[in-house]
């Protein structure tokens, strides 16, 4: 039985191997891909997860964003929409300015960016800005929010029909500017009666 065994295992094995390249299915040399002659062709559903740009202005400063999804504009071939963006602008005086917005769209070429939906603008100055456009640049610090803004900030709570983010070209200081209708409320500084 030992002896037969030995002969019928091999044999079967052999058939078996033989079965995979009998009823293998023909290799397809053409690949499956699907090529659009227009961008307004490509489907909405096409998206890159998790996209990040970085780059730096001609001054210096630090440009980096990213966002939770970012897509094709239908009608702008160097466009792309983006949901749930944060921006950072990392300045040569060492300060910061973070952005957040809802939505986005972005183009690079073009070096512009409009930010809507619930945009936050904090900068480590501690101002906090909201606003519900931010139109902007990505190689320079140049930012409007033409809609109007409310913020907040070590002198107390204001709003202000127009804001503006701008780089000052004799010293290069970044400053942030709110006009058409400033309205401040007033906080001072709370001064603590202990002595130590």
């Amino acid at each position: 039985m030992i002896a037969g065994l030995k002969v019928l295992l091999p044999l079967t094995a052999l058939g078996l191997l033989s079965t995979i390249f009998l009823l293998s299915r023909p290799v397809n040399e053409d690949p499956d891909l699907t090529f659009f002659d227009n961008v307004s062709e490509i489907p909405t559903r096409d998206s890159v997860t998790a996209p990040y740009y970085t780059g730096s202005t001609p001054e210096g400063h630090a440009v980096s964003v990213t966002a939770e999804s970012a897509r094709p504009m239908p009608d702008d071939p160097a466009g792309v929409l983006a949901e749930k963006l944060q921006a950072t602008f990392r300045l040569t005086d060492g300060s910061r300015i973070d952005i957040v917005a809802e939505h986005a769209a972005v183009n690079e070429p073009a070096d512009l960016i409009e930010l809507r939906g619930n945009v936050v603008i904090d900068s480590s100055t501690g101002y906090v800005v909201r606003t519900a456009l931010l139109q902007g640049a990505l190689r320079s610090v140049n930012a409007d929010a033409p809609e109007g803004v409310t913020a907040d900030g070590p002198i107390g709570d204001l709003t202000a029909g127009e804001f503006r983010i701008r780089e000052d070209a004799s010293d290069g200081n970044v400053q942030m500017l709110f006009t058409n209708g400033v309205k401040l409320v007033y906080h001072p500084a709370s001064e603590s009666s202990d002595e130590e």
